[in-house]
């Protein structure tokens, strides 16, 4: 499970997922040959109030976009520390 947010307001959820794998397991889809799916899914929540604060002022719902990815061969993340506090 890979999750993240959009760099911009108009940063499509594909290019996002994209560059959240990349960033969180160091696997670049594109380059590794790999099958994004968009599920045509979307989990809307509440934000806790106690992790409000990390979102903009007034922001209380969150919607996650579901993707599956298909990847050549069986691999090996590397995690980025920063990414994973």
């Amino acid at each position: 499970s890979v999750t993240g947010s959009l760099d911009r307001p108009d940063e499509p959820p594909a290019e996002t997922a994209r560059r959240e794998v990349l960033e969180e397991t160091g696997f670049d889809v594109d380059a590794l040959g790999g099958v994004l799916t968009d599920w045509q899914l979307a989990n809307v929540y509440d934000i806790y109030p106690h992790w409000r604060h990390r979102y903009a002022p007034g922001v209380t719902r969150n919607t996650e976009h579901v993707f599956g990815l298909l990847l050549p061969a069986p691999l090996t993340p590397t995690l980025a520390p920063r990414e994973h506090l």
